[in-house]
């Protein structure tokens, strides 16, 4: 059995130790996404089998005062939109010291279960492209967002949305 403090770090550790993944910041106004990392993912891109968790870390720059944030993460499948459930969208509580200042930078750390229900990408569509987004406080502007692949190649993917 691991010492509960050492259980706190193990997440920690392997998300220092993730390579980061490439993404595409699809037109955030309030900050900027500055690296985003999934663990484990020891290639790219990443391979996500179902029925694992992993790791996210997602590092931002606000370019606004917040309460907080909110996170939601999306599947892109066929073009349909697929949420995945996260333990906690609470920004405040998973990483991220609010008040959220203007200029800082932040890392949002949590946990992506992958179901042994999700549908499996099919050979039609080999890419299944996963959306991040954060909103800070009651903004009005487009999101952070984010789009990263989690299987397939950067050329399987047709589109990449901002909606």
């Amino acid at each position: 059995m691991v010492p509960p403090p050492l259980a706190l770090l193990l997440p920690l550790l392997a998300t220092a130790l993730a390579e980061p993944l490439r993404f595409v910041d699809c037109g955030s106004k309030d900050g900027s996404i500055q690296e985003v990392n999934v663990s484990p993912c020891p290639t790219q891109p990443c391979q996500l089998v179902k029925g694992t968790s992993y790791s996210i870390n997602v590092t931002f720059s606000s370019k606004i005062e917040s309460q907080g944030s909110k996170a939601k993460v999306y599947g892109e499948m066929l073009h349909v939109d697929i949420p995945f459930p996260i333990p906690e969208p609470d920004g405040c509580k998973s990483g991220i010291q609010c008040p959220i200042q203007k200029g800082h930078s932040y890392s949002y750390l949590n946990k992506l279960p992958v179901k042994s229900e999700y549908p499996s990408v099919s050979e039609q569509e080999p890419s299944l492209l996963l959306r991040a987004t954060f909103v800070l406080g009651q903004s009005h502007n487009p999101p952070l967002r984010s789009d990263f692949l989690s299987s397939g190649s950067r050329e399987q993917v047709r589109r990449v949305r901002a909606t």
